[in-house]
């Protein structure tokens, strides 16, 4: 995959050589900005699949999708870090993005709502908000206070995918 850096994590304790079917986690570093929202999908997708429920594999698609592109738009390093992880019946996601550009970072997550349909976009975030179990921000700089970083860790569930919230 050109622009992307695949990596696998082992069970903890697992030699080199064992192999388990499949991977706790997938970690996708995206440092190209065309088709990172179709790059994204595709991880999932081929990561999840027949590993967790099928509702919630698609909405962590959709979900991922709209995280990395947000986090294109919104960080100056041009590097994403897409990192999914299987934990049960849920799928976990976190986009990590270097550089914010402006000092705000991202708004809290009682702030994201799904704006009127005459606004041509801010739709992601909202939607997100409706349907994870949950969502944790985190940010901060390297410990010389050097590069700022957020990152966005969203939880879905059969549960959360198949009654969103109405908020």
């Amino acid at each position: 995959m050109i622009g992307a850096t695949l990596h696998h994590d082992r069970h903890p304790g697992e030699p080199d050589s064992v192999r388990t079917e499949f991977p706790v986690r997938r970690a996708l570093r995206l440092d190209q900005r065309s088709e990172v929202a179709k790059r994204a999908r595709a991880a999932i997708a081929e990561h999840c699949a027949g590993r967790v429920d099928a509702d919630v594999v698609e909405q962590a698609r959709l979900t991922a999708s709209e995280l990395v592109t947000n986090a294109f738009e919104h960080c100056t390093a041009g590097i994403v870090t897409l990192d999914v992880s299987v934990s049960g019946e849920a799928i976990v996601l976190t986009v990590t993005s270097p550089g914010a550009n402006h000092a705000r970072g991202m708004p809290p997550v009682n702030a994201w709502r799904v704006p009127p349909p005459t606004n041509p976009s801010g739709r992601g975030l909202g939607m997100i908000r409706r349907i994870a179990d949950e969502i944790v921000l985190d940010a901060g700089s390297t410990p010389d206070g050097g590069q700022r970083w957020q990152a966005v860790t969203v939880r879905l569930t059969p549960d959360s995918v198949r009654s969103p919230r109405s908020r």
